[in-house]
């Protein structure tokens, strides 16, 4: 598949990373030149996108600083979710392959000649 930018953009959009925070241009276009549908590069993307919430949330889960106090997503929940969007482009995927592989069968009818 030839990666454009129009194709980077479509990819960042369904993975829910509008700039390169976690996923740069060329891993994206790595996904895409890896996997042989756009909805199998995103539900990898996805999967992918679970580890590195994992690392990026490390073990805090709510800090205060002065009055103001931050409580962030539970990680089980963020990694549910992103698991979840996986599954999804992986059912996608799967639903490609099934509209990909399915046949004709034709029946003839020999004319009368001579």
């Amino acid at each position: 598949m030839l990666v454009t930018q129009a194709i980077i953009k479509k990819v960042r959009r369904h993975l829910n990373e509008p700039d390169e925070t976690r996923f740069t241009d060329d891993d994206i276009t790595d996904l895409l030149d890896d996997y042989p549908s756009i909805n199998k590069a995103i539900s990898v993307g996805w999967t992918m996108k679970a580890g590195k919430l994992q690392q990026e949330m490390g073990n805090i889960e709510e800090y205060s600083t002065g009055n103001e106090r931050y409580k962030y997503q539970s990680l089980t929940n963020l990694l549910n979710a992103a698991l979840k969007m996986a599954d999804k482009y992986e059912e996608l995927y799967q639903e490609e392959q099934n509209s990909d592989s399915s046949s004709l069968i034709l029946k003839f009818n020999t004319p009368d000649v001579m």
